[in-house]
């Protein structure tokens, strides 16, 4: 009978170790190049495509060791990067984008006159900040940095850098809500899972 016993109890640990081993997310180290790479592929998580209406609406979620990659865009020491993470690290941000499903340029698409064109500028320009939200965990919270990129025609997107409040919700799913005013989407919700911002990969700064 005991050893009957030891045997379930050795059968029935190994399975635990398994299942922990199945479910354990593993989180890989890699060079900035590398890093970039991974965050900017939709397959990962951090970017995330909705279509509406021939709209196309898009969210980059963007890592504190990803954002200072862009901003200072050199070689930077362990030592650098820990000061600049820190330094921007009360508050999280994104990157929202709106395209045309065929390419049309948004800015122009479907406005009637150049009055209608001039009004979408301005609208991008100082008004849309307040139709954005983040819905962190249990948390909403308002777009406290924005800038709407003007590009004058070189690219038909229209792009917004945005940033809200670090609720400290770092590993719950985070959901950018945009109130749509312009094209007739309604409101437009798009989710980053909780899942997508455990795997996020760690900066090895030496590779």
């Amino acid at each position: 009978m005991n050893a009957l016993l030891s045997v379930f109890i050795f059968c029935f640990s190994l399975a635990l170790l398994q299942v922990k081993t199945c479910t354990q997310k593993e989180v890989v180290s890699m060079n900035a190049t590398d890093y970039i790479a991974w965050v900017e592929n939709p397959e990962n998580g951090l970017a995330v495509n909705k279509e509406i209406n021939n709209m196309i609406f898009s969210v980059q979620y963007k890592p504190l060791a990803y954002e200072v990659l862009l901003q200072e865009k050199r070689a930077m020491s362990e030592s650098e990067m820990a000061l600049n993470m820190d330094s921007i690290s009360d508050m999280q941000y994104y990157t929202f984008r709106i395209a045309n499903s065929g390419g049309t340029d948004v800015h122009r698409y479907n406005a009637d006159s150049e009055q209608d064109y001039y009004a979408r500028l301005e609208y991008f320009a100082l008004q849309m900040q307040n139709d954005l939200v983040l819905i962190d965990g249990s948390d909403t919270l308002p777009c406290l940095l924005y800038h709407y990129e003007r590009t004058y025609g070189i690219d038909p997107r229209a792009t917004f850098v945005m940033g809200f409040a670090d609720s400290r919700k770092s590993m719950e799913s985070k959901t950018l809500m945009y109130t749509d005013r312009v094209f007739g989407s309604g409101p437009v919700l798009m989710t980053i899972e909780s899942s997508s911002l455990q795997m996020i990969p760690k900066l090895n700064l030496s590779e």
